[in-house]
């Protein structure tokens, strides 16, 4: 039956959708913060959206926890494991990546607190300035 198999695809699909809307934002919110670090109150908007940031990232972790698991009944429903596992390591390497970038925006707001200042972008893994 392909119904299985086509809502997996539009989750994926959706996962991706939301998942380069998150980026473009936290990309724009960080760049405002890191172009404007001496303004406090405009540094400090990248603080206030920073929880937000955070869960966002862990719940991307999560969704391709689960599509990966999703992913993996569907194979094994009709394929043989062969080439499953360097599969199913693309969604433990994005997931990792997702939980890592967590953890370097609360490191970059730790140095902020701590120095008044931020990180480079590129540093963190976050791609050029977004072109209003």
């Amino acid at each position: 039956e392909m119904i299985p198999a086509m809502r997996f695809a539009a989750q994926r699909f959706d996962h991706l959708g939301r998942r380069l809307i998150l980026i473009e934002q936290f990309s724009q919110i960080y760049w405002d913060a890191y172009l404007t670090m001496s303004d406090k109150t405009k540094a400090r908007k990248l603080t206030y959206y920073s929880g937000a940031i955070y869960n966002y990232n862990r719940e991307m972790a999560e969704e391709l926890s689960e599509l990966k698991r999703k992913y993996e009944k569907l194979y094994l429903a009709e394929n043989k494991p062969s080439h499953l596992e360097s599969v199913l390591a693309r969604y433990d390497q994005s997931i990792q990546m997702w939980l890592n970038k967590s953890r370097q925006i609360s490191e970059a707001l730790a140095q902020y607190n701590e120095t008044g200042t931020l990180p480079k972008p590129e540093e963190i893994g976050i791609s050029p300035r977004p072109k209003n």
